[in-house]
């Protein structure tokens, strides 16, 4: 049934109708950088796409097209390319995707004063969340609050002593683990952090020797897959006795730990992704599931007539690994699964702001591509107040602020 799903939405992308009004939504993901789920989300944006302008319940008489551009997780590259973007071009009447919080920082900033609504797929600085510098974003990611309350009581449950943060480019990484040791300090936890740069082996050699003469036994890892397997081969290279703690926030792909990493092996050989695995037996991450409770799984979504969580994770999984939007394009390898549904909600939650805003509103197309201020506070008003809705990831709303309300379940 999937294939013929498949093949379905393949036709349709080919011979639709091009006699619809055009809605253009602008999305920057990160498919490639420290951090790279863009091809994840934008294969569960495709899907959703496709299902959206197929099945015409949402807009009618409309045609979503969505351009996609590689943020690279890198902020100056990310405000030159959109400035850029809507400088040749009035026609964008939102702002989708983004997954790195540095990327959604800036364009939040920026969106709000071209008055453009903005919607962030997977973003989790806790600082997103402050409305007096961000009114006019609206984010689905899991912030990372829950993860230092997490930690703290683990540190109670199995006594640990101290926890060492250690990171990749401080200039990527040194906020965030102020952070987490500023909340440790409240708490009276004991903690330290290192650094080193992702390219420079023999720093993070030293850098695990250290700690391992320091007798550290609980690490928190910030850092790309490369260097987490780094500083784990490190680790044994340092002889650190087996049974560490490692802790990690966030989504990672799938089976990270197992790969043969080239830039690992040629400086250990020994190191490979099975032996990775061994030595990370046991860790602990903190990340969202992304996936309603079960009891919801089989409810219908709002904005895919036909199809519950279950039954479109379920294509949207199919498509990641056969290829799309046809088959052998664009195949994701180790996909980040937590994130499978986060493209289908991100472009849901938009494409519900503007059928409001459209069809209940009366504004026409030209009215939301340069919107006066005061349809763009109703528009954002509309988001962080009044938007809900069945997702992917399950009942999807704001309640007055820039956060979703239900972040769904977290795994560790």
């Amino acid at each position: 049934m999937e294939s013929n799903l498949l093949i379905a939405l393949d036709l349709y992308s080919t011979t639709i109708t091009t006699t619809k009004i055009p809605i253009n939504i602008l999305m920057p993901l990160p498919l490639t950088g420290v951090w790279d789920p863009g091809d994840t989300l934008r294969t569960s944006t495709l899907v959703a796409l496709n299902l959206i302008n197929q099945q015409q319940q949402l807009l009618p008489g409309y045609e979503v097209h969505v351009e996609f551009m590689d943020s690279r997780c890198d902020t100056d590259h990310t405000l030159r390319e959109v400035l850029a973007k809507f400088a040749s071009s009035d026609a964008w009447v939102a702002l989708g995707g983004m997954a790195c919080s540095s990327v959604c920082e800036s364009l939040a900033v920026i969106s709000s004063s071209m008055w453009i609504p903005t919607i962030s797929m997977a973003c989790s600085a806790d600082s997103l969340s402050n409305t007096n510098l961000y009114p006019g974003f609206t984010r689905l990611g899991v912030k990372t609050t829950m993860a230092k309350a997490v930690m703290a009581e683990w540190q109670k449950m199995f006594n640990w002593d101290h926890i060492a943060i250690v990171s990749g480019d401080p200039a990527v990484y040194s906020t965030e683990a102020a952070e987490y040791q500023t909340y440790f300090s409240s708490h009276g936890i004991a903690s330290s952090y290192s650094n080193a740069l992702e390219t420079d082996w023999l720093s993070i050699l030293a850098m695990m020797n250290r700690l391992n003469l320091a007798k550290r036994r609980v690490v928190l890892l910030m850092g790309d897959e490369s260097f987490m397997r780094k500083v784990v081969c490190a680790s044994e290279e340092a002889g650190t006795l087996k049974g560490m703690a490692w802790l990690s926030v966030g989504i990672q792909r799938e089976s990270w730990r197992t790969v043969d990493d080239s830039t690992v092996t040629s400086i250990i050989p020994g190191c490979t992704g099975a032996k990775i695995t061994e030595l990370y037996q046991g860790a602990l991450n903190i990340a969202g599931l992304g996936v309603p409770a079960v009891a919801s799984n089989s409810d219908p979504l709002s904005c895919f007539q036909g199809y519950t969580s279950q039954s479109l994770l379920s294509l949207i999984s199919t498509s990641l690994h056969k290829g799309y939007p046809t088959a052998g394009a664009n195949i994701v390898q180790n996909a980040h699964l937590e994130l499978m549904g986060a493209g289908a909600d991100g472009l849901c939650a938009i494409v519900q702001s503007l059928r409001h805003m459209i069809v209940t509103e009366g504004n026409h197309i030209a009215d939301l591509r340069t919107p006066a201020h005061d349809i763009y506070d109703k528009e954002i008003h509309y988001i962080q107040d009044k938007l809900s809705f069945t997702g992917v990831s399950g009942p999807v709303s704001f309640n007055g602020s820039n956060d979703k309300l239900e972040i769904g379940r977290a795994h560790v």
